[in-house]
């Protein structure tokens, strides 16, 4: 998520520019003189609206969800993954934590395993999991790394999500 600061100085930087622009651009000296569009004409013309929303609008949206597919796969979730995601089950993380692949509950403290069974210390009926909110706010600190956990062997692991094993909890024997 962006921050407000953030936020205002790509609103800023991105009004500044193009008002400079405008500043230095050459006058219409028969500005005046030109005969007003009749009464009969559209302010935005349907050629404008074709080539604004058509054309430009698609490429616009087109590299928006490639930069969001992008980001996401360098966060470890596959682009293919990413639509079954919206029903799935996990533990939200206690509020501050920071995600650690060396940790044996990859920094989310609210995660065990029972066997093969993923369990939430913070709940009176332990085998309750949480389902994000992704309408609104109120899972929008939730590192998904550490939601996404699943139990194997007795141990946490990240969800496969690449189609292969992501991270392995370290091992108490192995300490």
């Amino acid at each position: 998520p962006l921050s407000t600061i953030l936020i205002l100085c790509v609103d800023l930087g991105t009004d500044m520019i193009p008002g400079v622009a405008l500043v230095y651009e050459p006058a219409e000296l028969d500005i005046m003189t030109r005969e007003p569009r009749s009464k009969n004409a559209h302010l935005v013309p349907g050629k404008l609206i074709i080539y604004s929303y058509l054309q430009n609008g698609f490429f616009e949206a087109f590299g928006g969800m490639i930069t969001y597919f992008v980001i996401m796969q360098d966060f470890g979730f596959r682009p293919a993954k990413l639509f079954y995601l919206i029903g799935q089950q996990g533990v939200v993380p206690p509020q501050g934590s920071v995600y650690d692949s060396e940790s044996a509950d990859f920094g989310n403290s609210n995660a065990e395993c029972a066997g093969d069974q993923l369990i939430n210390t913070t709940k009176a009926n332990t085998s309750e999991l949480d389902v994000l909110d992704w309408l609104f706010t109120v899972h929008k600190d939730v590192d998904l790394r550490m939601f996404f956990l699943e139990c194997r062997d007795g141990q946490l692991i990240s969800k496969d999500l690449y189609g292969c094993l992501l991270y392995t909890s370290p091992s108490p024997r192995d300490s």
